[in-house]
């Protein structure tokens, strides 16, 4: 075996032996002339041409053939590196343009409706000072916006003026508590009182007058709930529960009673009736509201039936747990339920319901249509929503 450097590359070549005249070099791939001293047979080839290399010869040429790969492996490396930059630069410069998501078609957010109704001002609390209410359950607001409160348990009525500040009180007979109350419109107040109805100045809380009736068991103080007519007279509520009959009674400025609507409710649902809250709109229509018969019968002054709507469920114009009723000047029907109010028109067709910071024990309004709400421990005053 012999060794000897390649021309072209410097490379070393290894030379087995034989009649070969030529090898390929491994490195550079190139056809190299075997020297003829390293091969035999052929005299033919000058020996000008060959590449006499010794051991020694060899052995000096190996540093700078090793420095000539690794230059070679260096310079391959460098030219792989700019290829590949110079491919991404190609690449992301050909790329076509990416097609956008379609943007979402812009829609304008829906706007909530407004309650039909919403709290203005909140009026006294629980207690038994001036201005503060033990067990209030029912309220009045006259011609001049002065607000009446009536405290079943305190047996008294507190007196507010418009803007909601205290005005007075006027202490009633403790042995009759307060059920009810309602303004005319000649300067009096009716009160319920354990069944009788009392008038007193509103002014100076002076009795000054009362409302007597007997039912044909004699009873005397089986009066409910009460308002005043269009007409200055009074239409109340009488429930008599052995006779089991739920009358609305007509009565006159006089005081007398001019008409009976026998079995407002019952009549009409079958079932007995305890329990009476009543409303009249601006020509004179009765709404009895039935709190055990969870519905509402419209007559009219005459004593006409005319409709009939409402029951118990919890679907929207249903009744759970209903306790007031009241109509504005529009006549729409506002009926107090727990801690919501539910409206109809004059037809008893439901329209909306709002909720309340607190439980309708009664309702009110006063001639701006402001409604008034008592919740046993305060006053709210609602503003009805823009109607046009």
């Amino acid at each position: 075996m012999a060794l000897y450097a390649c021309p072209s590359c410097g490379a070393p070549l290894v030379y087995d032996g034989g009649p070969e005249i030529t090898i390929i070099c491994p490195f550079c791939r190139n056809s190299v002339i075997v020297p003829t001293e390293l091969r035999s047979h052929h005299p033919d080839v000058q020996p000008s041409i060959l590449l006499e290399l010794d051991a020694s010869t060899i052995s000096s040429r190996l540093p700078f053939v090793f420095i000539g790969l690794g230059i070679l492996v260096l310079l391959l490396i460098i030219i792989g590196i700019i290829f590949i930059n110079l491919r991404a630069d190609s690449v992301a410069f050909i790329a076509p343009t990416a097609t956008p998501w379609p943007s979402p078609t812009l829609v304008a957010s829906p706007t909530p409706t407004p309650e039909y109704a919403s709290l203005d001002i909140t009026l006294g609390s629980e207690g038994i000072a001036p201005g503060k209410f033990k067990e209030a359950n029912s309220i009045a607001v006259d011609q001049d916006g002065f607000i009446y409160v009536g405290d079943y348990e305190g047996n008294r009525i507190q007196v507010f003026d418009p803007a909601g500040k205290f005005n007075t009180q006027w202490n009633l007979n403790p042995e009759e508590h307060i059920r009810h109350l309602a303004v005319d419109y000649s300067g009096g107040i009716y009160v319920n009182q354990s069944g009788r109805i009392y008038r007193y100045d509103r002014k100076t809380g002076e009795q000054i007058g009362q409302v007597q009736y007997r039912d044909e068991e004699g009873d005397e103080d089986d009066f409910d709930t009460l308002v005043v007519a269009p007409d200055g007279g009074l239409v109340a509520a009488w429930i008599n529960h052995t006779l089991e009959i739920d009358n609305i009674l007509i009565i006159d400025r006089s005081g007398k009673v001019v008409n009976i609507f026998e079995k407002a409710v019952s009549g009409q649902t079958g079932s007995v009736e305890t329990y009476i809250k009543l409303a009249i709109d601006g020509v004179g229509n009765v709404y009895a509201l039935g709190i055990i018969n969870n519905t509402i019968v419209k007559y009219s002054m005459q004593g006409k039936f005319l409709t009939r709507f409402g029951s118990r469920g919890d679907k929207p114009g249903q009744f759970d747990t209903v306790d007031s009723i009241a109509v504005d000047s529009q006549g729409m029907v506002y009926v107090g339920d727990a801690y919501q109010v539910m409206v109809f028109d004059p037809t008893g067709f439901y329209i909306d319901t709002f909720a309340i910071d607190g439980i309708a024990y009664d309702l009110t309004f006063d001639r701006s249509d402001n409604l008034y709400i008592i919740d046993n421990k305060k006053v709210m005053k609602y503003t009805l929503r823009d109607r046009k």
